[in-house]
């Protein structure tokens, strides 16, 4: 699969978005040395907290600085922090049993399998081969191609676990389309497509359960707070109607920011070897050639999966077992499709900062920490605001979110520091917790600003079709639309997840 590094760019295209990193890199000592100090001057300072928590508060100011300057990879950060914990706390406080606990949950597991499910729809280039077939019939419409753009990515959500692969694969799709219809680098089509590109990957990652880690670790963290853990079908209905308000109000706020210089476009077509005209999408599609044996035999392993995750209530095997149940068959001789070698493709670094992630609820309470930050650090925010009730809550957690999100460009990251506080304190007022962690996902991807706060839009920046003018005009008005979206879903989902647990 191509990677959004390696995406040919056009005329006078910034450089490819890995470079945009390197000139931090030589400083990544010193990054290092900031975050000890920081985390040293957080345990002296006078918080009225025992020996432990103090430790547990200063290693979390740590891994917050270190995650923020990404001194290291998110997911070895991570696990560094637990091993600091395992080592300077007493294991009768806090033992691996503890700091590493998180890995033996079953969201974790569920995560792993849904890599390796969406590592073999990628690797056999079944997600390509619907992409293409849907776009295909956006004919010479450039809002009837951008519809299909929506619809592929709602279906890949289902397919890919991860929003950084979605958009990558559809990178050189994308480019070769807007070259095609010979649309400036710098056009309001070129950007509008971009970010159509985006947003509905968005809408993939809200309406599937499985369409983002998030949606699983955020859940189960609010479930240890006392909260709801949504089956595969009921986080679908959960998500429907948000996900149809998301889709329509994005859709109407990118088309009115970057209209299409011209709805008709010609341009689209070039000349093959015998003189026809043939689209980007029909040369792309042909390319592909016939289906391949192994596309279908992903196919039908994504069926199966879904299928079984839907009817859980039937047959009693839960979401997570199965997805590991199907990952493991996909390795099978004969009628699997993976090899040894796509291990390599999984995002271990991911699994690692999740693993860490779901076991933090338990980390905190150990040393009796989640009661203090809940009073410290929100308290003083979300009190105010609780009084206005769900609608209240869910806002402050949008702004939290939102300001935190400057510091950490990794949603994953950022959702399991939030989530295990947030989730504590409307559990502590009175709230459901799974409301709060459904904030915490939602705006951790929808309420920033610049390219650097979310990998995904970072790999569109590398395409050359967005400046940071545009950048910040686009991202303000859907970033304000999102916080309203979030807001303004806050009795809804408090009713849904009454009504429908």
């Amino acid at each position: 699969m191509t990677s959004a590094g390696s995406v040919s760019t056009p005329e006078k295209a910034p450089v490819a978005v890995q470079k945009t990193k390197k000139p931090l890199e030589k400083y990544r000592i010193w990054f290092a040395l900031v975050a000890v100090v920081v985390g040293v001057i957080v345990f002296l300072l006078p918080l009225g907290l025992g020996q432990n928590a103090k430790i547990t508060l200063a290693a979390f100011a740590f891994t917050v600085v270190m995650w923020a300057f990404e001194v290291m990879p998110l997911g070895i950060t991570a696990v560094l922090f637990s091993v600091i914990l395992t080592l300077l706390i007493p294991q009768k406080v806090m033992g691996p049993a503890v700091t590493f606990n998180g890995f033996t949950n079953d969201t974790f597991w569920l995560i792993l399998g849904s890599f390796l499910l969406g590592e073999a729809t990628v690797r056999t280039g079944l997600v390509e081969r619907i992409a293409l077939s849907l776009m295909r019939r956006g004919g010479s419409s450039y809002t009837r191609v951008m519809i299909y753009v929506w619809i592929s990515q709602f279906i890949l959500g289902a397919l890919v676990p991860s929003g950084t692969v979605r958009i990558a694969m559809y990178i050189p799709i994308i480019v070769g389309i807007v070259e095609g219809f010979n649309a400036a680098p710098d056009s309001n089509l070129a950007a509008g497509v971009m970010m159509h590109v985006y947003w509905s990957s968005i809408l993939g990652a809200t309406i599937w359960y499985t369409g983002t880690n998030l949606n699983p670790v955020a859940m189960e963290i609010s479930k240890q707070a006392g909260g709801i853990e949504p089956s595969f079908l009921t986080w679908f209905v959960w998500m429907l109607f948000p996900s149809i308000l998301l889709t329509v109000g994005s859709f109407f706020i990118i088309q009115k920011i970057f209209p299409p210089e011209k709805e008709y476009l010609t341009g689209n077509q070039k000349g093959n070897s015998a003189g026809e005209k043939v689209s980007i999408v029909d040369e792309r599609l042909k390319a592909l050639g016939p289906w391949k044996a192994e596309e279908k035999r992903a196919l039908a392993y994504f069926v199966v999966c879904v299928g079984l995750w839907v009817s859980e209530p039937l047959h009693g095997i839960s979401t997570s077992w199965v997805a590991i149940l199907i990952g493991v068959l996909l390795f099978l001789p004969g009628i699997g499709v993976l090899k040894k070698k796509s291990l390599n493709n999984i995002s271990w670094g991911t699994l690692l900062l999740l693993g860490v992630a779901l076991g933090m609820t338990k980390i905190i309470k150990a040393v009796h920490l989640d009661t203090w930050m809940t009073k410290t650090l929100l308290a003083p925010i979300l009190n105010p605001l609780c009084a206005f009730g769900p609608i209240g809550l869910v806002f402050g957690v949008c702004i939290i979110t939102a300001l935190i999100h400057f510091l950490i460009s990794a949603s994953s990251a950022e959702t399991a520091m939030l989530t295990p506080l947030v989730t504590k304190y409307a559990a502590n007022a009175g709230f459901n917790p799974s409301l709060a962690g459904m904030a915490v996902a939602r705006s951790s991807m929808g309420v920033f600003l610049f390219p650097y706060q979310t990998l995904p839009l970072a790999a569109i920046w590398g395409t050359g079709y967005m400046d940071m003018k545009k950048c910040l005009k686009i991202m303000s008005c859907m970033s304000l639309f999102s916080i309203v979206w979030i807001t303004a879903l806050g009795p809804y989902y408090n009713w849904i997840m009454t009504v429908l647990p």
